[in-house]
């Protein structure tokens, strides 16, 4: 009965260094590791029944990102380390109308960067 309680204990010890472990510089790696970047998404989602023909412009302060993306397409910028972000729909049509604020702020702390991503998205009426 011991040999088993010692081989469970084992083969769970085991389990967990198969998860986690070091990377060269020490740092932890598996479930319990923060992720060395996140990304930050932006997507412009269209409620109306007519477009921006040449689309719209996003830019991601203070990275100095700045993409043209339709609507539907998801902007994706990696990110290395915590801060703010601002993130700004521009460029939008006479036709079109932003719905909310045309700004969007993100801030990830250190300690948060357990986190794949965080969104920033807009909704826009080309009615």
């Amino acid at each position: 009965m011991r040999s088993r309680s010692f081989l469970s204990a084992l083969c769970f010890t085991g389990s967990l260094l198969l998860l986690t472990g070091c990377d060269n510089d020490n740092r932890p790696l598996g479930p319990f590791a923060r992720f060395a970047s996140f990304s930050i998404l932006a997507e412009v989602t269209n409620v109306g029944t007519g477009a921006d023909a040449n689309g719209f412009v996003l830019t991601i302060e203070p990275s100095g990102t700045s993409e043209r993306v339709g609507a539907g397409e998801l902007l994706r910028v990696d990110q290395s380390k915590g801060g703010t972000w601002t993130v700004t729909l521009s460029d939008v049509a006479g036709n079109c109308a932003i719905v909310g604020d045309a700004t969007r702020s993100i801030t990830v702390r250190d300690r948060d960067r357990n986190t794949l991503a965080r969104r920033a998205d807009f909704t826009v009426d080309c009615g």
